[in-house]
């Protein structure tokens, strides 16, 4: 009974294994059902380009996302470290930058009153894709006597928002001109009020890290009061920051009518700006967020040019933090079929295949064996059936002194046992009971009819005797 149903369970596993397989492989390779982007303040390119890729996950996978509004680079990149986010766009170096520069005590206790965050150095990050170089516009104020970035102190600066990218690249500037925090007059303002500031008289000079795309560039620069400086010594600025690269922003960028702003090439620097993730999110939404991003559709609408232009040789370039395997699975394909996602698919169809297979032999197998077994036993019957006419005749012998019909039954016995026993093979003659129960039945006839054999000839001697001993005597068979 128990081998039955460990056989029973057995078929069970065997059919049921495809499903399995699929089932777990679609478990671990399930994306999640909601997820998190770190987006950026109103009025920077971070707000819009993270809205536009949370839009393309959720259409092309389904998934809830919810875009949170940060101050930029530094925030993205703490809540990403404290799992609260799952991607992130954050300049190259700005946490580092400010995390070295300036105590950070008020951005730790805005986001821990904002989003509960304790653990600042929680999750490792990964690099997904460079999204776009950012130039650093080095803006000021004519007719305040800002000739070179020494005559900045003492002056009112605009800082970026802390927690921003534009707050980490001003205090790596101020470093890289000789000054500090102390030695100016900071201006912590959002983009949508740098205009009227400049406007009002209560900023000198501004910092402004941005696509050169971007819209507050000619609105600024319509009065024609406002002037575009050069960062010296550009190239000792990139060898000390591997995020940065050279840049010159055209003449005429900003506005077509005379007189143009600037009006010459203007050497600066630019910075990466990089779509970051939590080394730890799941493997299979980066790669998908990957594809997203290396789109034309995407870099199209989002006017992310370098990318356009330079694809994934750009996506790549000098990575701030390891890339992601998620990524890497798109910069690098390799064929491998466990990561095909028909996978569990293709297992369950070969898997019902040789399934099949193995059921068709096992049904032959069984057909043989019964079908064996049916010829073994129409066999058995035949030597029985004629090893029961052999006995039907010698019951119904008659009685007398006739040796030679049961000698000639006795013949046919000895016969049909020499014919079975050649037929018969050593094994069966060892195990099968039927060819046991033949042989004793050949022995019990043969008995049989030897002593009916052997009553005739003792009658006959008696006969022949009592003939002897009195000639009128009847005989003793009779």
């Amino acid at each position: 009974m128990r081998k039955k149903w460990a056989k029973i369970a057995l078929a069970v596993v065997l059919v049921l294994l495809p499903f399995l397989v699929r089932w777990a492989y679609r478990t671990s390779t399930a994306l999640p059902t909601e997820i998190v982007i770190g987006a950026g303040p109103p009025g920077g390119k971070y707000e819009p380009v993270m809205k536009s890729l949370a839009q393309k996950i959720g259409t092309k996978l389904g998934i809830k996302v919810i875009t949170l509004r940060t101050n930029g680079s530094v925030d993205n990149q703490l809540l990403l470290q404290a799992g609260k986010a799952d991607f992130g766009p954050a300049q190259g170096g700005a946490l580092e930058s400010v995390d070295r520069l300036d105590p950070m005590q008020e951005i730790h206790s805005r986001l821990q009153s904002q989003y509960r965050i304790y653990d600042f150095n929680k999750e490792p990050l990964a690099v997904v894709a460079n999204l776009y170089l950012a130039p650093v516009s080095f803006i000021v104020r004519q007719g305040v006597g800002i000739e070179s970035p020494a005559d900045l102190r003492g002056k009112s600066v605009r800082f970026g928002v802390p927690g921003s990218g534009d707050y980490a690249m001003s205090l790596i500037l101020l470093e890289h001109f000789g000054l500090d925090k102390q030695s100016i007059r900071p201006q912590y303002l959002e983009y949508s009020e740098v205009n009227e500031a400049f406007l009002n008289g209560t900023v000198d000079a501004a910092f402004i890290t941005f696509s050169t795309q971007a819209a507050i560039f000619p609105d600024l620069f319509q009065t024609g009061t406002l002037a575009l400086m050069s960062i010296p010594s550009a190239e000792a600025f990139v060898a000390k920051h591997l995020s940065m690269s050279q840049y010159r922003i055209p003449a005429g960028l900003y506005r077509s009518r005379y007189p143009v702003p600037p009006p010459t090439d203007v050497p600066t620097v630019a910075v990466n700006v990089q779509l970051l993730a939590r080394a730890g999110t799941d493997t299979g939404l980066v790669e998908e967020v990957t594809k997203i991003v290396l789109s034309e559709e995407f870099q199209r609408e989002n006017q992310l040019q370098e990318l356009f232009l330079r694809g994934r040789e750009f996506a790549q370039e000098r990575p701030e933090f390891a890339i992601h395997p998620g990524a890497l699975r798109v910069y690098n394909p390799q064929p491998n079929l466990f990561l095909n996602p028909d996978f569990a698919e293709l297992v369950q169809k070969w898997w019902s295949f040789v399934l099949s297979l193995i059921t068709v032999a096992i049904l032959s197998v069984r057909w043989f064996r019964q079908n064996k077994l049916k010829k073994k036993a129409n066999k058995y019957d035949k030597y029985i059936q004629l090893l029961l006419d052999i006995e039907r005749r010698q019951a119904s012998l008659a009685t007398g002194d006739d040796l030679e019909a049961p000698q000639k039954l006795l013949d046919e016995v000895r016969l049909l046992r020499e014919e079975a026993l050649q037929n018969f093979s050593a094994h069966e003659l060892n195990k099968d009971r039927a060819a046991d129960c033949f042989i004793d039945m050949c022995h019990g006839l043969s008995n049989k009819i030897g002593l009916e054999i052997s009553r005739r000839q003792l009658n006959k001697r008696f006969d022949e005797l009592g003939k002897a001993l009195n000639p009128t005597a009847p005989p003793v068979s009779q």
